[in-house]
């Protein structure tokens, strides 16, 4: 639901803003306000550390992925700059419902009359509150159903000590030719038995479907236990899921907790000049009606009973510095201190994910790893530059999960010059910027000769992004391999993708396609050193397709330049380098 709010200044006109089509300023490391943001949230999180409910929230970790905070707080400023440049009244339409109520609260504050909203605001919180217990009651019953299959169907873990356990994710992606393969760790277990350690993966389920349609929920999840106990028995290593670990007084206490954990801060949040304490909390209360954070008490219980009843030297895991791993810590800590703990930072990132770049007031707090390795240079020299990590926690590994970049030489198949017309689109994880990325790229190339490639991201689902029927030049492309589309393509347009990064090896080009209403920066070629193309708006796309295809814009392929970039960002998988995850 999107709100909306008049300004009054008792003057004649009526200037209309909306929040979905104004050319909010992009914001870059340089903007003063972000380092100003994550610095005041980490010392509120470590004047609060023995407080849960603040490394449980999603605001305070900086999750800007799912909760756009530092959007809206850029937002407000600069609505508040329109408002008190605006010669007459002043309406701001469809602004998101926390960005509301922030903004009428400093407008209140500074004594601006405004109108409008108020009812529709507080219907959506009602309503909000009103559906609560029925999802909460929902989602206990299928965990509960979900966790007495995993012990009908799964074993439990053989013996009580490992050498490594892998705590993983579970989606289509990980079986080839009937086998399991693990997405994230699949090269350093295999190096890990063949070292003679015992090693045991975790997973948890990742299958795209929503709980409001609970026969096919549960039919699906348990076609993936049977699948698991399928090929538990390969490999040499133990395979389960979280699930079959998990009791049930934990998960209950789990949703005990997740129910207790509405937060707000009591204490004046001053950023960019202005007390921003209303928007705060409003982001708080739509964090708890979210309830992504039932996933971290969940794992919390989890691991409490893991480090309880095993003995393990090292848990390896994929580090996003989200508040399960900062539970992990924890527990470990209380529960198991000899255990050793290593994050691997696993694909690319950019800066809307905030969460990797901690404040200089959490530097200290027992919340990480012993060690987090990232998959290569370019990486680690980013969150060390931008994050209060502690000196040589992050240090380079390899690519784990990229390991296909370097079979096969570069810039393999057709000249450069040899157009086919055809374009991809790779998009993010983030599915509210969906509808306004294909809305242009429909403006651009409906009807067109040209054809356009749409690789929705793995762990999208394509019925929840995509609705109606697709333009006839438009292909969905979401199972289709990588390699087989820049084998057809000139182009890959992307969006907060590492696939942007991964294209370099193709003879193809790449461009960053900054369209989504935000104002984070989401191109993730950090320290690439050379001149990047970049769209930001339909008109710049539609200009820039028609001097792509008649020469005008020839950026090159520098395949050696490209080769070497890559092996700074993605480092290939060698021996030594796995042995760091084993033996650091």
């Amino acid at each position: 639901m999107k709100l909306a709010i008049t300004v009054i200044k008792g003057r004649l006109g009526l200037k209309r803003l909306d929040c979905e089509t104004f050319a909010f300023r992009k914001a870059g490391w340089e903007e003063p306000g972000l380092r100003e943001y994550i610095d005041a949230f980490s010392r509120l999180v470590s004047e609060n550390k023995g407080d849960l409910r603040y490394l449980v929230s999603d605001t305070f970790s900086r999750l800007d992925g799912r909760t756009y905070f530092f959007d809206k707080l850029s937002k407000c400023a600069q609505l508040l700059d329109e408002i008190e440049s605006a010669e007459g009244n002043l309406r701001i339409d469809n602004m998101k419902p926390a960005l509301y109520a922030g903004l009428r609260d400093i407008l209140c504050k500074k004594g601006i009359m405004w109108r409008g909203g108020r009812v529709r605001y507080f219907l959506l919180r009602a309503a909000r509150a009103a559906r609560l217990p029925f999802r909460l009651g929902l989602a206990f019953f299928l965990d509960l159903a979900l966790l007495f299959l995993s012990r009908a169907i799964l074993p439990r873990p053989a013996g009580m000590g490992y050498d490594c356990a892998f705590l993983s994710f579970y989606d289509y992606r990980c079986k080839k030719d009937g086998k399991f393969r693990d997405d994230y760790f699949q090269p350093l277990i295999e190096r890990a038995v063949r070292q003679g350690g015992r090693a045991v993966v975790f997973l948890t389920l990742y299958l795209n479907l929503s709980p409001r349609r609970p026969v096919r929920y549960m039919r699906e999840h348990m076609a993936a236990l049977r699948e698991i106990r399928r090929m538990s028995g390969q490999g040499g290593f133990g395979l389960t899921v979280y699930n079959r670990l998990l009791s049930t007084g934990g998960l209950a206490k789990a949703y005990f907790k997740a129910a207790g954990s509405l937060l707000r801060t009591g204490q004046k949040v001053m950023l960019e000049g202005h007390d921003v304490s209303a928007l705060v909390n409003a982001s708080l209360e739509e964090d708890y009606f979210r309830c992504e954070h039932i996933y971290a008490w969940k794992q919390f219980f989890f691991f409490e009973r893991l480090l309880s009843d095993f003995y393990i030297k090292r848990i390896i895991y994929a580090y996003e510095n989200h508040p399960w791993e900062k539970f992990l810590v924890l527990q470990r800590n209380r529960t198991s201190p000899g255990t050793r703990l290593v994050g691997f930072q696993h694909t690319s990132f950019s800066m809307k994910p905030l969460q990797y770049f901690p404040g200089k007031h959490e530097r200290d707090l027992p919340i990480y790893p012993d060690k987090i390795l990232t998959v290569g240079k370019v990486a680690s020299e980013v969150m060390n530059e931008f994050g209060a990590y502690g000196e040589r926690l992050v240090e380079p590994g390899c690519a784990l999960r990229h390991e296909y970049i370097w079979k096969g030489r570069f810039g393999w198949g057709r000249g450069a010059d040899a157009f086919r017309k055809k374009v991809a689109y790779a998009f993010s994880f983030d599915m509210s910027v969906y509808p306004a990325i294909l809305d242009a790229l429909k403006d651009a190339f409906q009807g067109s000769e040209y054809t356009v490639y749409l690789k929705i991201h793995p762990i999208v689902p394509v019925e929840a992004v995509i609705k109606g029927k697709l333009p006839d030049n438009f292909i969905m492309a979401k199972y289709m391999p990588w390699e087989e589309i820049f084998r057809e393509i000139d182009i890959l347009f992307y969006d907060d993708n590492s696939l942007g990064i991964e294209a370099l090896k193709h003879p193809v080009d790449v461009a960053y396609f900054g369209l989504a209403c935000s104002t984070y920066d989401c191109d993730r070629l950090f320290k690439y050193g050379k001149e990047k193309i970049a769209v930001h708006s339909r008109e710049e796309l539609k200009t820039f397709i028609k001097d792509y295809y008649r020469g005008r814009i020839k950026p090159g392929k520098d395949f050696r330049y490209r080769a070497g970039y890559l092996s700074r960002y993605f480092a290939p998988v060698t021996s030594e380098r796995l042995d760091r995850f084993l033996h650091c």
